[in-house]
């Protein structure tokens, strides 16, 4: 594991850093046995990067190796900048979480989705229909994406009357049920509200004033040398050609969807910034995002519903706003400790009590690897003095 230098280091009764390099042998076991491409991290401490590593490789079956700051496909991380954008405009007065969807959106006055609220969408407790891959129970059932691709291949270029048309997984408030085209939708109310395609409302207000400069829902042709890839990998070398000669992408069936549910590209830098702006309630490095009081609402755990997704088969499963909550289990965070998972794989987790912040990018060889997430965890966690 290549190690990058800080100026900042803890205070030796604040970090064991021979923790760091009890990560650095785990993570390069599992490169070496081939469960994962390559890996790279940071972790910070009361608003300080003390370390960061790198190793293996780039993209799958390639030589490529891992740079220090890699480009990451964000994936369902983008959910959490979408909920701090919702918690802007609950800040500027223009909505309310307990508001339903259909005082925004027309095609939502119609039963049964006219008491789905904002609040439901952030939770994953509206009911809508799971993501494909996500209900083991029926493993092919048709993704949001799927319906609307459809229909616009039918010429029908209105979204949210496609994924409507799709039965209802649960009642409202009854169970979790993740739901992206949820985060698709609060993408659309954003836009709506602030007269902004929501994605350059989140780069303005959010990703800017933090300096996260190279987070962005469009690739720049710098990014594009830098980006992990574990598939399609022609695919997107095909793309980045196109990037890189300024050529436009073909029209599709996503052009009309807010990319607010898995759209965003992001670094380990840049991802430190806004887990660190999380920890710090709303502010970090002299910018402040939202307000202190709506940063609280948001890290407060605001359901605890039964999960039958990726076969859990009805454990409790806690969620603040947006985010991930934890509240006990098997990892060694504090309790209230947020955090999110990006497919394929990335993970962000924010410990407000210890103000502990890390962010991992474990590209997986195959399928998922829990020792990569999971137990690098609790090993920077166990730095902790």
């Amino acid at each position: 594991m290549n190690r990058r230098m800080f100026q900042s280091t803890p205070h030796d009764t604040e970090i064991d850093m021979s923790r760091i390099e009890i990560l650095d042998k785990h993570l390069d076991s599992l490169i070496e046995e081939k469960k994962l491409v390559g890996a790279a991290y940071a972790v910070s401490h009361k608003g300080k990067t003390f370390a960061s590593g790198y190793s293996g490789f780039l993209q799958n079956g390639q030589s490529v190796p891992m740079p220090e700051n890699p480009v990451v496909r964000a994936a369902s991380v983008t959910k959490m900048f979408t909920t701090v954008a919702i918690m802007k405009l609950v800040d500027d007065g223009k909505i309310i979480l307990t508001q339903p969807v259909s005082d925004f959106i027309e095609e939502f006055k119609q039963p049964p989705h006219q008491d789905v609220t904002i609040l439901q969408l952030l939770t994953h407790s509206s009911g809508f229909f799971l993501d494909w891959g996500i209900d083991y129970n029926h493993p092919n059932k048709a993704s949001a994406s799927e319906l609307v691709m459809t229909a616009y291949d039918k010429g029908d270029t209105n979204w949210i009357k496609a994924v409507l048309r799709a039965p209802r997984k649960a009642e409202a408030n009854k169970e979790y049920a993740y739901a992206s085209v949820g985060f698709s939708i609060l993408g659309e109310i954003i836009s709506r509200m602030t007269q902004t395609p929501a994605h350059e409302y989140i780069e303005e207000n959010i990703c800017k004033p933090l300096g996260m400069f190279e987070t962005k829902f469009n690739l720049t042709p710098e990014m594009c040398d830098r980006l992990i890839l574990t598939d399609n990998i022609e695919d997107w070398k095909t793309r980045f050609k196109e990037i890189k000669s300024n050529t436009p992408p073909k029209p599709s069936y996503r052009d009309n969807v807010p990319q607010t549910a898995s759209g965003l590209f992001s670094t380990l830098d840049d991802l430190i910034k806004f887990g660190n702006m999380i920890a710090y309630y709303g502010s970090f490095a002299g910018a402040r995002i939202i307000s202190r009081k709506s940063a609280e609402k948001m890290s407060e755990n605001h359901t605890k519903l039964p999960s039958y997704c990726w076969g859990q088969n009805g454990v409790i499963r806690p969620m603040a706003l947006g985010f991930e909550y934890f509240e006990g289990g098997n990892q060694i965070y504090s309790n209230g400790t947020l955090f999110h998972e990006g497919s394929g794989a990335m993970e962000i987790v924010i410990d407000p009590h210890e103000k502990l912040v890390d962010v991992l990018f474990v590209p997986f060889a195959g399928g998922w690897v829990s020792k990569a997430l999971m137990n690098s965890h609790n090993i920077i966690w166990s730095s902790l003095v």
